[in-house]
């Protein structure tokens, strides 16, 4: 600091500039921004804030001061907008620049910047938030045929979307999507570029190198580097006799035999011909993942001669078809011809873990322990079979036993920490003397009942149909096939009454209510989630009839597809069963979902016989707004005669909840006013219309979501109540929508 003494106070501010972490960011023309818009998708306000102020001359830490971000969140972004082509990042991804490093310099404008200027291309962009074929894109983006063509050209050479070779033709995804979904190509984006991940993307196990070269500049220099980092290998094609790329199988698969697997190149071309290059090729086609070819070459290779290899390997390629019971006999039979090798009791005990049967799989894991008891990765599915069967000891143990052997294990790691807190959370079980960590739905008596209820006159006539009735009338609901029971999901922006809704079903069916507690029900602790939803079920099934009522119900539900924990797919998986253990057997249970982002929800829960009854629940009417106001200041004994239908005018595009809220707080104006300056006034209109002007509509910024979706034909057809009432309301020019 002593060298800078002597200097005025600009040139410090620029000394202190020059070594911080200075980010540039893209100039934009002024006018119609769709690269802004990309932000506020992912980000909202806060991207937008953060965009604005990466200048070239702000740091990261002075960006952080200025928005509030953390540096976890602030590498969020500015990695997003890199993956976009908005900024341009010159130092590694998931970090901030260090001034130690050097890696202050102003990145350079991003070369694709332009490409997203028009609405068009913004437009065909949107349509990429997963992989999509050409006739797709068209139908989301409406854009003609010949013009959406050179639009995917233009953006797939600008590195902002990828093209595969889908089983029905191309296919494109944006690059920080596929990023997103896929590791390795995370680890590609991070180690090579955009570019890189263009090439990676047409890796497909068919894909020569000489076609990729025409495709991707410096293909050849990707490719050796992707190889050295293991990140592909190459193989050499028997029928076309060229090098062709093919992705690396994932972590966690079963252990094979493989006599070269530190190679990564295979020549099909000069294998014997006979049972050693049946299995040859058969090791190449299950390193690219075509896991049936390799079991079908090993099934001929085991009918000439039973070596325990041979049904390792099949074992290994039917347990990535996921038909874990066959791979179970066949790693048995490795086993049993060869008593020496751990790798067919490890394999078996992973078989045996993804059904679940998890004694069985604490059973193989032991014994391949005593066989090889250096291999950090048993001890680990070990102990996680050991948690979830509910034995926190044993599995803290294991865990620690894998950390020893593999200290930078970050996964371990994290189980072992999670093990550790659930431990702490036990409490002592006196009759079997353990410890068990205990979760007890609670019930509930609804006093909630439908006149409560402001409006809702749909909501209110289909449960009438489907819950009431069959209740009341239980004769003539048997005569008409008709059951109290299955599941209702109500959906809609926030604040628009769903919970009050499902309250109000359950006090006017005088049913027990149980209110599902997510924090309760999602612990994190591995196999707890099952079980916690196994215990709501199964004491709904003694206490029928009665509604169990799922809010924010994407926690629970959520799309299998999008979902990256394995904890979190059995939990998906383990709804699935609980609804439908309801349908097959009858039971008199009403399952309620309410979600503020139905299409989060597995498609799966939505089918005939789960959630069959799809409910879009609206902002309230004019009618329904009056009758809110009318309810919520009932209580009010000071109060001046109001003009509903101003206040109803005024909060058009407002929810159920900003309307208790604009209630509340001009009520509260005048009682501040009658405590503090002694001034026990009435509360009017004044303090309502100074309330309106300043509260903000839950609704609208829902909406603001919704209408980037309207294109989408998929979505269209499973909402269309919702799209029915957004056109309704453009056309009534309602100002959610104006």
């Amino acid at each position: 600091m002593s060298e800078d003494n002597g200097k005025d106070k600009k040139d410090d501010v620029s000394q202190k500039k020059t070594k911080a972490d200075i980010i540039g960011r893209i100039p934009e023309k002024s006018g119609s921004s769709p690269v802004e818009k990309i932000i506020f998708d992912r980000y909202g306000d806060i991207g937008l804030r953060t965009y604005s102020l990466t200048d070239g001359q702000r740091t990261a830490e002075e960006i952080m001061k200025e928005t509030g971000l953390t540096e976890a969140k602030l590498v969020e972004i500015l990695d997003f907008m890199d993956a976009q082509g908005i900024i341009k990042l010159d130092y590694p991804k998931g970090s901030l620049p260090s001034t130690k490093e050097n890696r202050s310099s102003l990145p350079s404008k991003a070369p694709d910047a332009k490409s997203m200027r028009t609405g068009t291309e913004l437009k065909a962009y949107e349509s990429l938030v997963n992989w999509a074929g050409f006739e797709k894109i068209w139908q989301i983006s409406k854009i003609e045929r010949p013009e959406l063509s050179q639009i995917l050209k233009r953006l797939e050479i600008d590195g902002l979307i990828v093209r595969r070779n889908g089983t029905d033709g191309p296919e494109w995804i944006t690059a920080g999507r596929l990023a997103d979904i896929d590791p390795v190509a995370k680890k590609v984006y991070a180690a090579f570029g955009k570019g890189a991940l263009r090439l990676y993307a047409l890796i497909d196990g068919k894909a020569d190198v000489e076609r990729l070269k025409k495709e991707v500049h410096n293909a050849d220099k990707i490719v050796d580097g992707m190889v050295k980092r293991k990140l592909i290998f190459i193989w050499i094609n028997h029928e076309k006799k060229i090098p062709v790329l093919a992705k690396l199988p994932e972590a966690r698969d079963p252990l094979i035999h493989d006599p070269s697997p530190n190679q990564y190149l295979f020549d099909e071309s000069k294998v014997r011909k006979g049972s050693g290059g049946r299995v040859a090729r058969a090791l190449g086609f299950y390193k690219i993942r075509l896991f049936q070819k390799a079991a079908d070459l090993y099934g001929a290779a085991i009918e000439e001669e039973e070596r325990a290899v041979y049904y390792l390997n099949r074992g290994a390629a039917l347990y990535g078809l996921q038909r874990f019971r066959e791979s179970v006999s066949d790693f048995t039979r490795a086993g049993e011809l060869d008593k020496t090798d751990f790798r067919p009791f490890y394999n078996r005990g992973l078989a045996y873990f993804s059904i679940e049967e998890y004694e069985k799989a604490v059973d193989d894991f032991s014994k391949a322990v005593k066989l090889k008891p250096d291999f950090a990765d048993t001890y680990h599915f070990r102990g996680l079979a050991f948690e979830y069967s509910g034995k926190l000891s044993e599995s803290i143990s294991d865990y620690e036993k894998a950390l020893v052997l593999e200290p930078n294990h970050s996964e371990v790691n994290i189980h072992l920490q999670s093990a550790k807190a659930k431990k702490a959370q036990e409490r002592p079980n006196m009759l079997t003397n353990s410890y068990e960590r205990v979760f007890v739905p609670q019930f509930t008596t609804a006093a909630t009942r439908f006149s409560d209820l402001g409006g809702m006159a749909k909501i209110k006539d289909m449960a009438a149909n489907h819950v009431l009735y069959p209740l009341q009338h239980p004769e003539k609901a048997e005569a008409y096939g008709k059951r109290f029971g299955g599941g209702i999901l109500f959906y809609g922006p926030p604040g628009c009454g769903k919970s009050y809704a499902v309250e109000a079903i359950a006090g006017e069916a005088d049913v027990k209510l149980i209110r599902t507690n997510i924090a309760d029900t999602l612990n994190m602790y591995v196999g707890n989630n099952e079980k916690n939803l196994k215990a709501i079920f199964d004491e709904a099934r003694k206490n029928q009839p009665c509604v169990i009522f799922f809010d924010e119900i994407e926690a629970m539900g959520g799309r299998r597809d999008d979902i990256g924990q394995r904890w979190e797919r059995t939990l998906v998986n383990q709804f699935l069963i609980e609804m439908d253990n309801i349908d097959r057997n009858k039971d008199r249970i009403l399952v309620v979902g309410a979600t503020n982002a139905p299409w989060d929800i597995d498609h799966a829960l939505r089918r005939s016989g789960r959630f069959t009854y799809i409910q879009f629940v609206e902002p309230p009417d004019q009618k329904a707004r009056e009758e809110i106001f009318r309810l919520y200041t009932k209580g009010i004994k000071m109060i001046e005669k109001l003009d509903y239908g101003e206040l109803v005018r005024l909060t058009d595009g407002f929810s159920c909840a900003n309307i208790k809220a604009i209630c509340e707080k001009a009520r509260d104006i005048a009682w501040k006013e009658a405590v503090e300056k002694d001034n026990a006034r009435k509360v009017g209109m004044r303090d309502f219309l100074k309330v309106i002007t300043e509260e903000k509509s839950d609704v609208r910024e829902w909406f603001e979501i919704v209408k980037r979706q309207m294109n989408n034909s998929v979505f269209k057809e499973n909402y269309r109540d919702l799209v029915r009432y957004a056109k309704k309301s453009e056309e009534r020019k309602e100002s959610m929508f104006g």
